[in-house]
């Protein structure tokens, strides 16, 4: 990551954020503020991980209660910032109708353009599919449209598919 776009610093034992719930064994790692950027509600700091501030929490945390694991943070600048563990794993990703690269083994390498089996989408605000769940979060328009009306930000939304 650039140096002039990391807002946040941290050195934990990370685990694998692959859409399983990990309150049990968390341990909260310290972070803080590297440069004298303002934060946005939402901050960037590795691929399929949400980071938050308590005024995004209280805009989303109701609708997104069953969808995310809300993880502390202890920030050493004093600003209340939590991860949003996305535990919302739905294998809905349909291969015939997506634009797929194989590995030679078989797995996906990369989705140039994604195709969603949308009946397990119903209700739904945030998910990760198995194909991709350590790297790829999913917002529906349901979230996007809770997002810009609570006029949060930080976050940036593309669409990948439409149905």
């Amino acid at each position: 990551m650039d140096e002039s776009n990391q807002i946040l610093e941290f050195m934990p034992e990370w685990p694998d954020f692959e859409g399983q719930r990990l309150a049990d064994t968390w341990q909260i790692p310290r972070m803080k503020i590297k440069n004298n950027k303002p934060i946005a509600n939402f901050t960037d700091i590795d691929p399929g991980i949400l980071i938050c501030d308590s005024f995004a929490l209280e805009n989303l945390g109701e609708a997104l209660e069953s969808e995310v694991e809300v993880l502390s943070i202890e920030n050493v600048d004093k600003i209340d910032m939590y991860i949003l563990n996305v535990v919302n794993l739905i294998d809905c990703l349909d291969e015939d109708n997506s634009e797929i690269e194989y590995f030679s083994s078989g797995r996906i390498m990369n989705i140039q353009s994604y195709s969603f089996f949308t009946e397990n989408l119903n209700d739904t605000m945030l998910f990760k599919i198995p194909q991709f769940s350590r790297t790829e979060i999913f917002s529906t328009d349901s979230c996007r449209n809770q997002v810009l009306r609570s006029s949060l930000t930080g976050l940036t939304f593309a669409q990948v598919y439409s149905s």
